[in-house]
């Protein structure tokens, strides 16, 4: 079966971090998200997870919360697409069942 993940990665201060969130819950409550290079149609019903991670090292705590949403395209195909700037193709491990998690 297959496979495409991409992941959008930057940096922001808090502020803008906030704005791009709810940019990104308009697009998702409009039904059509626009994200790393790839335009989504959003069913009215979908699943989400929220996950918070923190892992102890020598400079402090690093904390991280993904932000997962699923849902199933019966019409979806994947095409080929390149890959714009600031994003990453990801290849996700044979035994994974869901892509990795958006990073926001």
């Amino acid at each position: 079966m297959p496979h495409h993940t991409e992941r959008e990665t930057s940096s922001a201060n808090r502020a803008e971090a906030a704005e791009h969130l709810r940019e990104l819950a308009d697009e998702i409550e409009a039904g059509a998200l626009d994200l790393a290079g790839t335009s989504l149609d959003v069913p009215d019903q979908l699943e989400y997870e929220f996950e918070i991670k923190q892992e102890e090292d020598l400079d402090g705590v690093e904390v991280e919360v993904e932000i997962k949403l699923k849902w199933i395209d019966p019409d979806g195909d994947i095409e080929d697409a390149e890959t714009p700037h600031g994003t990453s193709l990801v290849v996700p491990d044979e035994d994974d069942d869901m892509p990795d998690a958006l990073d926001l």
